[in-house]
């Protein structure tokens, strides 16, 4: 667990310094999915997407982390 953390700290430390980059976003939705915080890691690759719309890595991210927002919420299997 202190592994997903400490990643987390680091996405949030590269947020502070730069605002306006997108891979900030991707690396806190990624340390979120991590914690199994899926809620918060589809807004953290939601706000990246705005950032980098074009990105399919940040869109096939977004995409996981709600289907597993959906299934944490809902008990639904992975088609």
């Amino acid at each position: 667990m202190r592994e997903g953390d400490r990643a987390l700290d680091d996405a949030l430390m590269a947020k502070i310094l730069g605002p306006e980059w997108p891979k900030a976003y991707y690396r806190i939705g990624a340390a979120m999915m991590f914690l199994e915080e899926y809620e918060q890691a589809s807004q953290a690759f939601m706000d990246a997407l705005l950032l980098d719309p074009i990105n399919t890595e940040i869109e096939e991210a977004y995409r996981k982390a709600t289907d597993c927002l959906r299934r944490s919420h809902f008990g639904e299997e992975s088609e």
